[in-house]
């Protein structure tokens, strides 16, 4: 909660979604929150997506400068 700059009102309706998307679950014995199979699955996607919007972002923005370049170049003539 603390390292993720939360307060405890959403922290507890975030645990309550993830826990009802089956992403984790809670251990009474342990009285933890554990991540499930669901939950990795989750996670590896979403790495993989990050990866590729990554890419996709810094391709935009390398072809968005250029645009730039050239319309200065057009403009000073």
């Amino acid at each position: 909660m603390y390292q993720a700059s939360l307060s405890y009102k959403v922290l507890q309706r975030y645990l309550k979604i993830i826990t009802a998307a089956s992403l984790i679950s809670f251990e009474t014995i342990e009285q933890c929150y554990v991540l499930t199979q669901k939950g990795q699955d989750f996670l590896e996607a979403y790495k993989n997506y990050s990866k590729i919007n990554k890419n996709i972002e810094k391709h935009i923005n390398y072809v968005d400068n250029k645009k730039k370049n050239l319309e200065e170049l057009c403009s000073s003539k």
